[in-house]
C-alpha cells in the first residue's frame, strides 16, 4: 500500500523537541511513531529563517522510560537563509519492526527562536507511511 506524502512544519520556541503540525496533526506532535508492520520514508528535511541547529533523531523504543536517541541528519545554519535536505531518489527509511520506533526533530540552539530577519524560523519534514512490503520506486 502506498501512503500519502505528509508535510509537518513548526517553529522553535526553546531547546528541545520541535512541535510539528499540519493537516494530519492539527494539534502538533513532537514524535512520529512508526506503526508495527509499516515503514516511514523521509523525503525532505528543511529549515528556513534565522541561524539554527536542528537534528533529526531516531529511537528504537519510544516506550522506554528514557529513550536513547540516535542522530539521523542535522541542519546547522550559521546565517539566516534556507537549508533543504532532499532524499527523493533514496529516502531515509525507518521500519516499524516492533511498533516502538520513532523519530523527532530536536532544536539544539542558535537564534531560530528569535525573529532577527523579521520572520520566524520554520522547520519542515516531508514523509510517507507505507506497508513494509511496499517496493521502492
Amino acid at each position: 500500500m502506498k501512503g500519502n506524502l505528509i508535510t509537518l512544519a513548526g517553529t522553535v520556541s526553546k531547546t528541545g523537541p520541535v512541535l510539528l503540525g499540519g493537516q494530519f496533526a492539527p494539534q502538533g506532535v513532537t514524535t512520529i511513531t512508526v506503526p508495527l508492520g509499516m515503514k516511514l520514508k523521509i523525503y525532505r528535511f528543511a529549515v528556513s529563517g534565522n541561524p539554527i541547529a536542528v537534528v533529526l533523531l531516531f529511537t528504537p523504543n519510544i516506550n522506554s522510560s528514557n529513550p536513547t536517541w540516535y542522530p539521523i541528519e542535522q541542519i546547522a545554519m550559521s546565517a539566516a537563509g534556507e537549508d533543504i535536505h532532499e532524499y527523493r531518489a533514496r529516502p531515509i527509511v525507518i521500519y516499524g519492526e516492533l511498533g516502538t520506533e520513532a523519530i523527532t526533530v530536536y532544536y539544539e540552539g542558535g537564534t531560530g527562536e528569535t525573529t532577527l530577519t523579521g520572520i520566524p524560523t520554520i522547520i519542515s519534514l516531508t514523509f510517507e507511511l507505507t506497508d513494509q512490503d511496499d517496493k521502492e520506486e
